[in-house]
């Protein structure tokens, strides 16, 4: 208690130094815990339910050739059994919604009305569905909340979803991504009854207490039995498996490790600035340290008791550290954009190992900043401090350059290269040249079923559909193209199996229109015409064409849309088309980058979904249009199938600010960074300045110009600057390689990226070292002289 005392003592007379310790460390482990945070809820996720180890749900397996079994009844037989508490279910689809001004596809789920008690989640806002609900009840996601109804209370907000008008009666919590969708509605009263109308039904269950997953499982394959007595066995077995509600954890991948690394890098930063205070005050008390020792006190007890500032300030900096984090989590949830879920980056959740994690790195820290200050400071002469003038004779050189401000400097380079260099990805990648215009340019997407179109049938709704689509007022051109789609070998007629006149292409059936549409211009040879899709022709891109006619002009060429070995008929090729990266430059999966075929379209009844290419006058369109948009699609299709419009870059375009997103991350860690090591670097060279006034004083009143003096600051500051920017130029370089699957064309050592990011370090250090450089040039000999 006494070693607390004194501690608390002796910060009391430093309360700027507390403050600044305090920040730095804080920010540090903000940082560190709430990266830890993401990484936690990828690898331990869970939901905000009660009791989550005791839900699951449970699939419906088996298949008959003739008379199978409903899926109602499936549904019965499943409630039959003796091994849940409760049983609710629910269905998704893709529909149509309505907010205000904003029209989309969203996914919408219909539940049944006791799920959510069933699950055991509190709302965030109002309240979630129950048997008590009315059937224009909705409940919302907290993303959809604030981006579509831009965060409005909730009275009398309503959306429509389809048809029918829903009142918004809750938000659920954004950690809550069961059963799936940002808009959640009741089932029917007769669905609920009979599964009238559901396209698919998925149970949900919560087990008994004391029922283990493998007694379920043998009591769900009993069930199972009774419908295998009463139908048969067909080509797959009627079963049901049980699985936990839980997400599946997330696989770690390079980026995860770079941020881990950077959080890290920023908490050696302020590790390296704590120790570098830390020494410096030790050094600034070494008079009253030598006294103390003199009258009796061991080196143990003067250690022990600067360690004990050190774990006090540790302990603050824990303290903010945890605010901060708790905080900081939902806030950067709310910020991280959806697509952002595809890189493996899920919303941070404050979690009992996340402040254990904390407590590690705050006593880690502890060890790193306060253990060999202590040492140092406490391993003084007892008779050199307390001779006169020894301050200005015996640590003037030590305190000139400093290995720790070095130190600091290198690791924020790596980090300011990190930062640049995903910075000059994201540009390259959102300025990326795609060959054709995507201004006003949309998607439609129509899933049918396979067999659902029968083949006389196919062609005359496909040309209807375009007629409709092309028909409207806001829409200048409209092409199709067929689902089924993607990459294979193509086949040169001159290829003898040595050539290399093969080549791995991607392939698409498209209407005659569809280059048109997305204005793609044809090089060679001619656009497709009507009736080309009965005379077998295709058109290919200029790499295609390039690499299986290197020597010949592609146009009136053969291929096969196959490998040798295959028996396919041959296609005639009769243009070359500018190459086109139509879902982005990084590829996409119905139209790859490795170059592409495009085929006349002909409808057939294999066809099980159609998209269109729609290009509007005017680059957004409004609701209303958006509405009557998507009801001449409806309308010229059998039963209105499910569909969606979007923009026809859309996933990139969500790839992009995932990106972006991911830029901040970084630019935030280096400018954190940054501002630590710059403070590191004024301290050091501030210090070395005020232990030198004595020597300027002298070099000024004999002569010396005031710049020389400058010149004197300036150097002390250059050296540590430059030797940290020359070490961590290679430690940048290296650990780039971390973020290599993120560097859309941009090299890991990229040299502009690393002179930007040098330049930044420069402009920041020395700027660090230009007040003490003007404080050394103003001093006053004759106040200075007097004061010896």
């Amino acid at each position: 208690m006494r070693d607390l005392r004194y501690a608390l003592r002796s910060l009391s007379k430093s309360p700027g130094f507390v403050l600044v310790a305090t920040l730095c460390l804080g920010l540090a482990l903000a940082l560190n815990t709430t990266t830890f945070a993401i990484l936690d809820a990828m690898l331990h996720p869970s939901l905000p339910v009660r009791d989550a180890d005791r839900l699951f749900t449970v699939t419906m397996w088996g298949r008959q050739a003739a008379n199978d079994a409903p899926t109602w009844e499936r549904y019965e037989v499943l409630r039959a059994g003796k091994f849940y508490e409760d049983i609710g279910f629910f269905d998704w689809e893709r529909m149509e919604v309505r907010a205000g001004d904003d029209v989309g596809e969203q996914w919408v789920s219909s539940v049944s009305s006791n799920l959510y008690p069933l699950l055991g989640v509190e709302p965030e806002q109002g309240r979630l569905l129950d048997p008590g609900s009315p059937q224009d009840a909705a409940v919302v996601s907290h993303d959809f909340w604030e981006r579509w109804l831009n965060g409005r209370s909730l009275d009398g907000l309503t959306l429509w979803v389809g048809e029918r008008e829903y009142r918004v009666m809750g938000v659920f919590p954004s950690a809550m991504t069961f059963p799936g969708g940002d808009v959640v509605i009741p089932v029917p009263p007769t669905a609920e009854r009979t599964g009238a109308g559901l396209r698919r039904l998925i149970p949900v269950v919560r087990i008994k207490r004391g029922w283990t997953p493998e007694a379920v499982s043998a009591h769900l394959a009993i069930l199972a039995r009774r419908l295998t007595l009463e139908y048969g066995t067909g080509p797959v077995p009627y079963a049901f498996s049980a699985r936990p509600i839980t997400p599946t954890p997330e696989q770690l991948r390079q980026i995860h490790f770079a941020m881990a690394g950077a959080a890290f890098l920023v908490l050696l930063i302020a590790c390296a600035n704590l120790a570098n205070l830390m020494l410096v005050r030790g050094v600034a008390k070494h008079r009253e340290l030598a006294l103390r020792m003199a009258l009796g006190a061991g080196r143990a007890t003067v250690a022990r008791q600067l360690l004990v500032e050190s774990a006090l300030i540790a302990a603050a900096g824990a303290l903010l550290g945890l605010l901060l984090t708790l905080w900081a989590t939902p806030v950067l949830g709310n910020q991280m954009p959806p697509s952002v879920r595809e890189l493996g980056i899920v919303r941070p959740l404050p979690s009992w190992r996340v402040f254990v994690a904390g407590l590690g790195a705050a006593v880690g820290a502890l060890v790193l900043f306060g253990l060999w200050p202590a040492v140092r400071a406490s391993n003084v002469a007892v008779s050199e401090p307390l001779k006169d003038a020894s301050a200005s004779t015996t640590t003037r050189r030590r305190w000139r350059y400093s290995p720790v401000v070095v130190a600091e400097v290198s690791l924020s380079l790596v980090l300011l290269m990190g930062a640049a260099l995903l910075t000059k990805a994201a540009g390259r990648l959102s300025e990326s040249t795609l060959g054709f215009d995507r201004e006003g340019l949309l998607q439609a997407w129509v899933w049918l079923g396979r067999g659902m179109v029968r083949a006389d049938s196919a062609e005359r709704i496909s040309r209807d559909l375009l007629a409709r689509v092309g028909a409207l007022p806001e829409v200048r051109s409209v092409a199709a193209m067929a689902c089924g789609g993607g990459s294979r070998s193509v086949m040169s007629e001159f290829y003898d199996g040595s050539n290399g006149l093969l080549a791995r292409t991607s392939f698409g059936p498209v209407s005659d229109s569809f280059l048109r549409t997305l204005g793609i211009p044809v090089l060679q040879g001619r656009d497709f015409l009507p009736g080309d899709e009965r005379a077998r022709a295709v058109i290919v891109d200029e790499t295609v064409a390039a690499a299986l006619w290197p020597d010949r002009r592609a146009v009136g060429q053969l291929i096969k849309l196959s490998g040798p070995n295959a028996n396919t008929p041959w296609w005639r090729v009769v243009g070359v088309a500018r190459r086109a990266f139509t879902g982005g430059p990084e590829g996409d999966p119905y139209l790859p980058t490795q170059g592409a075929v495009y085929q006349a379209w002909q409808p057939d009844s294999r066809v099980y979904g159609w998209g269109l290419a729609i290009r509007t006058r005017e680059p957004r369109l409004d609701g209303r249009a958006a509405v009557a948009l998507r009801q001449a699609i409806r309308d010229a299709l059998p039963g209105g199938r499910a569909l969606w419009v979007r923009p026809w870059l859309s996933d990139f375009d969500h790839a992009v600010r995932a990106r972006y997103f991911l830029t901040k991350v970084f630019a935030a860690f280096s400018g954190f960074a940054l501002t630590l090591a710059t403070i590191g670097l004024y301290g050091v060279v501030s210090y070395g300045v005020s232990q030198r006034m004595r020597e300027f004083a002298v070099r000024i009143a004999v002569g010396a110009p005031s710049r020389d003096v400058m010149k004197l600051v300036a150097h002390d500051g250059a050296v540590m600057i430059l030797a940290g920017t020359g070490i961590g130029a290679f430690l940048a370089m290296w650990g780039s390689t971390l973020l290599g699957d993120w560097l859309y064309n941009v090299y890991h050592t990229d040299a502009v990226a690393l002179v930007i990011a040098e330049a930044v370090l420069l402009l920041a250090g020395f700027a660090a070292c230009l007040q003490p450089a003007l404080r050394a040039m103003r001093a006053n000999p004759v106040e200075i002289l007097r004061a010896i």
